[in-house]
């Protein structure tokens, strides 16, 4: 795919669609030549006048919702695609795509008809209705309205990443359990165009059914690329100068085939470090012979990484260069324009030895590369820290004036290495990170941990801030991430779940509802009754809530691969629940048997790996104990 083109350029798109995630069918989208689309009205399609409504379920949020009705039950629950946009990419994807569960296609007479409206019919909508034309790419205009014919939706957007991302908006206005439907207008656009996940953790690298299977959510959270980059995914670490086998580039075309199918640009990142001599011909065509390997499949987009290693030169490079900074450049800049004249538009990334601004020698050498790397080529960076607490516009700004361009940050979070020995994952919600800091940056790409599908919660969340960074709200954002996951149904339960498995990486607390509620009943324990009983209170409800939590967190509210990964941390919060309600006892009591109940619970609890709450629970229990005479 060497002609593949990656689009720079900013495009204008907007697009009116509804529906919920489901399994996909093959299908037909209706025949034009059946529809009478002469008497198109473009003010019918304007938003009735309100007042703009906050969305608190769509993930991510959209940038404007201008109409926001009642919600339509569906019947028949029959649809129908009619595409009017031109694009024969979105003919072949909408043959796959499905807004609900439990709906059906047919060829006419459906109660849902699904319009992807052209672009001449988009420039209409928009003169008429009064929009400011948007030229991002990427953006999208949807309505869903009631008819005498059934319900219809239009999509108007400029080009297919528009109108994949309305139709990822709609299927979340679509309710499987009635069949029903949310009436809406919402004109969106997102924050940068550049939206990735990047699989650049240390432990065992994501399966690569794991990676086709999670495309389709990452898809709808509208992430527009992925990156290969795990350091212990060996062909593209210590093996990087030794050719693909035949099945890893079988792997690598499946996975190029599969993200583009889901709008996801492919992205392949080496990490080149291992014997690297700079100067030799030879290691400049090892390198390139993998990067077209990649690029032959499919892959658009193409990362040189040095993070993490020595700067110390191998074999004759002392000859040739003064520093290794300089070694580095050099190699970068032949290798980019290579790449840059066989993959046209490509995107190319370069991550530093010095890619944050604690980094000791930012101001020698990153500014020698910010002088001297060709401007074909992004600067990685990912914020202040290697994994950063906060990361503002001012501290992209301030990498900037060294990197001589603006950073594209690689986003620690939720990153967690080997979590089957640490006991810890991430699930809660990105903070920390200024409204305005997509402004200052070229792109945002996240770090997930080396559970797939138990990144998902917080990619959700880290999606969210990507598309709308000036509407985020970490709270309002995991709970639609819990809804979107786990259904109406089990998502107050998911959202409980995911607040006791944070990151004191960017938080203060692992669990800090948990932790507040404990800290006002042992604060007032013995000292003050009526507070300490309704700190009880409190407690018993968290604790009888984390009991219940198995039962709603099954595998009919979750992806099978999803209970299975979190299991363990399902179960020891639930055990939590049983020792805490034991605890209250013990302390309200003071009874010697609960004492016995305890002290057996927290010696069976310890030997679990999972550590949902952290330090939390254990120290709880134990104080618990400590109380008694």
């Amino acid at each position: 795919m060497k002609d593949a083109h990656f689009s720079r350029c900013l495009v204008l798109m907007t697009v009116a669609v509804m529906g919920c995630s489901a399994p996909v069918s093959d299908h037909d989208v209706a025949d034009l030549d059946s529809i009478d689309d002469s008497a198109f009205q473009p003010a019918q399609w304007c938003p009735v006048e309100q007042e703009e409504l906050e969305l608190s379920h769509i993930i991510p949020v959209p940038d404007h919702l201008l109409e926001w009705g009642k919600v339509i039950s569906i019947p028949l629950a029959t649809y129908r695609f009619i595409n009017e946009s031109g694009i024969q990419e979105l003919d072949d994807w909408l043959l796959k795509a499905k807004p609900g569960r439990h709906f059906t296609s047919v060829d006419e007479q459906a109660t849902l008809n699904i319009w992807f409206q052209s672009t001449a019919n988009w420039q209409s909508v928009a003169s008429t209705c009064g929009f400011q034309n948007e030229f991002i790419e990427g953006a999208y205009y949807l309505k869903v309205k009631q008819e005498y014919t059934g319900i219809s939706v239009s999509i108007f957007a400029s080009d297919i990443a528009g109108y994949r991302n309305g139709f990822a908006t709609l299927k979340q206005l679509i309710h499987d359990q009635p069949p029903s439907i949310q009436t809406a207008a919402i004109l969106d656009k997102p924050a940068t165009n550049l939206r990735g996940v990047y699989e650049g953790f240390y432990g065992a690298p994501w399966s690569w059914e794991n990676r086709l299977e999670v495309l389709p959510y990452l898809a709808d959270l509208k992430y527009n690329y992925f990156v290969l980059a795990a350091k212990d995914f060996h062909p593209i670490n210590l093996a990087w100068s030794i050719p693909f086998e035949p099945e890893e580039l079988a792997h690598l075309k499946d996975f190029a085939e599969a993200a583009l199918a889901n709008g996801i640009y492919p992205c392949l990142s080496m990490h080149p470090a291992f014997l690297m001599e700079f100067s030799n011909p030879e290691c400049f065509e090892q390198l390139m012979s993998k990067y077209q390997a990649a690029g032959d499949v499919g892959f658009n987009c193409f990362i040189m990484a040095f993070d993490d290693i020595p700067k110390e030169f191998f074999r004759d490079d002392y000859a040739f260069y003064s520093t290794f900074v300089e070694g580095q450049v050099d190699f970068a800049n032949r290798v980019g324009a290579a790449l840059a004249s066989e993959y046209p538009g490509a995107l190319l990334g370069f991550v530093p030895t010095d890619y944050h601004t604690g980094a000791e020698d930012l101001e020698t050498d990153l500014e020698y590369v910010g002088q001297h790397l060709d401007k074909i080529w992004e600067i990685g960076w990912t914020g202040p820290d290697i994994v950063s607490r906060t990361i503002t516009a001012a501290d992209a700004d301030e990498f900037a004036k060294y990197a001589h361009r603006a950073p594209f940050l690689g986003d620690n979070h939720p990153v967690v290495d080997n979590p089957h020995k640490s006991g810890i994952v991430h699930l809660a919600a990105l903070t920390g990170r200024s409204p305005d800091l997509p402004q200052h940056i070229r792109g945002l790409f996240f770090n997930p941990m080396p559970y797939p599908w138990a990144s998902l919660p917080a990619l959700a969340t880290t999606a969210d801030y990507a598309w709308n960074s000036k509407a985020y709200d970490p709270d309002r954002s995991l709970f639609a991430a819990s809804q979107w996951l786990a259904g109406r149904a089990a998502a107050q339960s998911f959202e409980t779940f995911c607040k006791t498995n944070g990151s004191t990486f960017i938080s203060d607390s692992v669990a800090p509802d948990l932790e507040a509620a404990i800290t006002a009943y042992e604060s007032s324990y013995k000292t003050d009754p009526v507070k300490n009983g309704e700190a009880s209170l409190r407690l018993r409800g968290i604790f009888e809530e984390y009991i219940a939590i198995p039962k709603t967190l099954d595998e009919s509210a979750l992806p099978a691969p999803m209970v299975k990964e979190l299991g363990p941390w399902i179960d020891k919060l639930a055990r939590y629940g049983t020792a805490g309600l034991t605890a209250l006892d013990l302390l309200e009591s003071e009874d010697p048997p609960q004492a016995e109940a305890l002290e057996t619970a927290i010696s069976e609890l310890a030997k679990m790996k999972a550590k949902p709450t952290g330090k939390i629970m254990p120290d709880f229990l134990n104080w618990a104990l400590s109380m008694q005479p």
